[in-house]
């Protein structure tokens, strides 16, 4: 009998949302992931991704960054902390419970790394875990973030907010 990835995420989702993060309403060729807000003030968030790969394989990782795209690729911006979490190589062979408790034991003090974020937001480094020039996307991101700011302080955020979610998730 073939297993499912989607039948073999729904304990993970279930215990990540038992730990406040909401799921990402898209799976977007076979990823899922999951946020959750770290500094409301800061914009700091903290990611679980899951992917499923062509060969049935499985990859997972933890980011705490600025609010980011649905993606995984954290490893050029020097923004985002990431920690690979695990790979698979085949659906149901216990992976996702591995992946609850690996989750358990890192979640309490992962949280911990915003401030490493926080910091870098303030003095951006020039470096990154796989791209050189990196400090140009970060300032590309801290911009956004301005632009972000800015849109909180017009009247009508909610709605624009609203259009917005709507317009991605079309």
């Amino acid at each position: 009998m073939k297993i499912s990835f989607s039948n073999e995420i729904k304990n993970l989702d279930k215990f990540l949302i038992e730990q406040g993060f909401l799921a990402v309403p898209m799976d977007f060729r076979g990823l899922r992931s999951w946020v959750k807000e770290l500094d409301s003030e800061n914009l700091v968030y903290m990611y679980v991704y899951i992917s499923q790969h062509k060969e049935e394989s499985q990859s997972g990782h933890l980011i705490i960054s600025p609010p980011r795209y649905n993606d995984d690729a954290w490893t050029g911006n020097p923004l985002a902390v990431g920690i690979p979490l695990a790979k698979n190589w085949e659906l149901g062979t216990g992976f996702f419970d591995d992946y609850i408790n690996r989750l358990t034991n890192l979640l309490p003090s992962a949280g911990y790394l915003k401030d490493a974020v926080i910091r870098e937001m303030n003095n951006l480094s020039d470096i990154s875990t796989e791209a050189p020039k990196a400090k140009y996307l970060g300032m590309r991101e801290l911009t956004n973030l301005k632009a972000f700011r800015k849109l909180q302080e017009e009247p009508n955020f909610m709605e624009l907010c609203s259009i917005s979610k709507e317009t991605w998730l079309k």
